[in-house]
């Protein structure tokens, strides 16, 4: 059972897959660079998902702008 939770709760994050590309192209203005990080989001999401019940795009925003902040570093 704890398994479906957890699958709905994946599904529910690609639900705003378009978003996250979007804001990824506008946070790095390189789209290559966009594809990699927004595909380092969903490993994330996949290794670690959000525990709290907040807004899932509040949750991928925040791991979207940690990786382009490791990047640039």
């Amino acid at each position: 059972m704890e398994e479906h939770a957890q699958t709905t709760g994946i599904e529910e994050l690609l639900e705003s897959a378009d978003w996250l590309q979007g804001l990824a192209e506008q946070l790095v203005q390189d789209p290559h660079l966009a594809d990699d990080l927004v595909q380092d989001t969903w490993l994330a999401a996949l290794r670690q998902p959000p525990t709290t019940a907040g807004p899932n795009r509040a949750w991928l925003a925040t791991v979207l702008r940690r990786l382009s902040s490791r990047r640039a570093r």
